[in-house]
């Protein structure tokens, strides 16, 4: 499979050809999402697979589109799928979420080096999936699912500094408990 990307003006006007992202296409390429730093370097994460599992892909780009450098795989546990990945720029970086064992995350800085290890996001045992990640007063908020003890979902948030280092606890969104 493939993962395609355009470049687009701030008035919505094609800059260039469409791209394919990544190199590595055998098998399931799926799930793609992107972001951008203000100085229009960006980052394009998916999910893959690899030996057998599901596994969270990243590739940035400078500002005209090119690559600045490979395809390389953001999670480093590979013995469980990853995938459902989300990403945001904040900081001097990206931040990416992804499901994992637990919701997952890692720092990345500009040109798409891994800053530091991946880290457990929330304090839940089950967790359902990423719905984002944004940039936040210099850090990052990172919202997911979680499945409450009836069976209906929950909402949550944790705010991280622009070393993703945790501010506060994980705070549930939503005040509607049933449904």
């Amino acid at each position: 499979g493939e993962i395609m990307a355009g470049r687009y003006s701030a008035s919505g006007v094609r800059q260039g050809s469409e791209f394919q992202v990544n190199s590595y296409s055998t098998g399931y390429q799926y799930g793609s999402a992107g972001a951008a730093a203000p100085d229009g370097r960006f980052v394009v994460v998916w999910t893959g697979f690899d030996e057998g599992f599901r596994g969270v892909r990243l590739r940035a780009h400078d500002p005209q589109g090119s690559p600045a450098g490979p395809e390389q795989p953001v999670n480093t546990e590979t013995l469980n799928d990853q995938w459902l990945p989300r990403v945001a720029p904040g900081g001097d970086g990206f931040l990416v979420a992804w499901l994992g064992t637990g919701l997952r995350a890692r720092l990345f800085d500009r040109a798409g080096l891994a800053q530091g290890a991946e880290f457990r996001v929330d304090a839940n045992t089950f967790v359902g999936a990423v719905t984002s990640v944004t940039g936040w007063r210099g850090g990052f908020m990172v919202a997911f699912s979680s499945p409450h003890v009836d069976g209906e979902g929950d909402v949550f948030v944790r705010r991280f500094d622009r070393d993703a280092i945790p501010v506060g606890v994980q705070f549930r969104v939503n005040t509607t408990l049933a449904g």
